[in-house]
């Protein structure tokens, strides 16, 4: 982490595999809020889950769309799958 960069919050952890989560966090680089989605993985010697390249960043004027986007595929898929 650089003197430019705060740590950062999470804010959820989800799962995927044994070894293997979906985070979302909320961080700060150089004044500039944003929202980190990505995957970590624990290594097979074991210790602390690590971040991997899978994942996007979202800068603060992005969330609205993104956000938007993501509650018309929440809603797309609920009307293709049976409950």
């Amino acid at each position: 982490m650089t003197s430019e960069e705060t740590k950062a919050q999470l804010l959820l952890a989800v799962a995927r595999a044994d070894n293997e989560e979906l985070r979302i966090e909320l961080g700060e680089y150089n004044s500039h809020p944003y929202v980190n989605c990505r995957v970590w993985f624990k290594p097979d010697s074991g210790g602390k889950f690590l971040p991997t390249k899978k994942g996007v960043t979202f800068r603060r004027l992005e969330l609205p769309k993104v956000l938007c986007a993501l509650q018309e595929a929440a809603r797309r898929l609920a009307e293709e799958l049976p409950e």
